[in-house]
């Protein structure tokens, strides 16, 4: 996590006193690019539309649970 991203959420809560949860995402659109060759039979092209809204959702869904 890049120390402009942990200032920002300190700021943030200083600010409004709400917590804020940092979540590591570098390894999410990996997952779905994996899960989406194995899984399903897409093309490159429509795998690639696929990976930041999956990603998003997986990320949520992580959060969530």
């Amino acid at each position: 996590m890049s120390e402009i991203v942990r200032n920002f959420s300190k700021i943030l809560y200083a600010k409004t006193n709400i917590a804020v949860q940092l979540i590591d995402e570098r390894l999410t659109s990996k997952q779905v690019e994996k899960d989406l060759l194995n899984n399903f039979n897409l093309t490159a092209k429509k795998r690639a539309k696929l990976v930041d809204p999956m990603s998003a959702a997986l990320l949520l869904s992580n959060f969530l649970s």
